[in-house]
């Protein structure tokens, strides 16, 4: 009747060395997913809850084994011999207790059936940590961590030896960006040059065709009507030479006629005067004009 708290003991102190190696495991494994960590998490509820019933179970047991007990002792002082009733149950009793006692025996088995699902159960957790903590090893981590700073210190590097080549391709841009605008403004201004030239080209060509249909229309005259024609002009040409001959010298005398009348009014008398323009109109100069001949085209 004394190992039955021993064995519920065992249980307890089983189940919380699990705990304790459980959280020992958590401290380690920091590194360790949180599915993973549920997982185990589940696995410990279920050992608990097993427990819980076997635990639940013993203390069934025990209390039915102490009632019965103190029944067992109450018949043995009672009764007298195996032939009385109470003999009777008290031989019931007794095969009730050995019942009781191979139940107890089942248990046990049970239990330590359970120990072991426990022990392999935990094993299994840390074959799972120790995969996990071979995985995310810190000299591993310290390794990925020393060459992420090569890569970075090498990137560094590449990055500052491009960042002169990138300014002067920045500036070379720039240039060239001003040059494209410069040759744009430039082409624009000869392409307005082009439109003024060909708006110029058009009307030369209307005015070329207006000439080319004058051309077309146009008949010269005959030979000998343009010697005649050259005759004429230079013979109309002498005459007015000729006649401005005479017209200067017609000029002439009218001033010397002037002159001498002047002079013969300053002595007349204002009847005289009368008389001699009226005599003085008898004798005007006739002028004859030349006639030109209109000659029809």
């Amino acid at each position: 009747m004394q190992q039955n708290p021993r064995n519920k003991a065992g249980v307890v102190c089983t189940l919380a060395t699990m705990e304790r190696e459980l959280s020992l495991m958590e401290e380690k494994g920091k590194g360790v997913t949180e599915e993973e960590r549920e997982d185990l998490f589940k696995r410990v509820q279920e050992l608990k809850c097993s427990n819980a019933v076997l635990l639940a179970e013993i203390d069934l047991f025990e209390r039915f084994i102490s009632h019965t007990d103190s029944q067992y002792l109450q018949s043995q002082g009672v009764g007298n011999g195996p032939d009385t009733p109470r003999g009777s149950k008290l031989g019931d009793g007794i095969t009730q207790l050995e019942r009781y006692h191979f139940k107890n025996k089942a248990l046990k088995v049970q239990q330590k059936k359970i120990q072991q699902q426990l022990l392999q159960r935990r094993d299994a957790v840390k074959a799972d940590y120790e995969i996990i903590f071979q995985e995310f090893d810190e000299p591993k981590i310290e390794k990925n961590l020393d060459e992420l700073q090569a890569s970075y210190l090498k990137v560094t590097r590449i990055l500052n030896s491009q960042k002169g080549a990138l300014q002067s391709v920045t500036q070379e841009s720039t240039e060239l960006s001003s040059d494209i605008t410069n040759r744009e403004q430039i082409l624009a201004r000869i392409e307005e040059k082009i439109q003024r030239a060909q708006e110029e080209c058009l009307k030369a060509e209307a005015l070329n065709q207006n000439l080319r249909r004058q051309i077309a229309d146009y008949q010269a005259p005959s030979i000998m009507e343009y010697v005649h024609i050259k005759n004429k002009h230079k013979m109309l040409q002498q005459s007015i030479h000729t006649w401005e001959r005479k017209v200067e010298v017609t000029e002439m005398a009218m001033k010397v006629h002037s002159r001498a009348w002047n002079t013969q009014r300053a002595t007349f008398t204002p009847a005289n005067s009368a008389e001699a323009g009226a005599g003085s109109g008898q004798h005007r100069i006739p002028v004859k004009l030349p006639h030109i001949v209109e000659h029809s085209t």
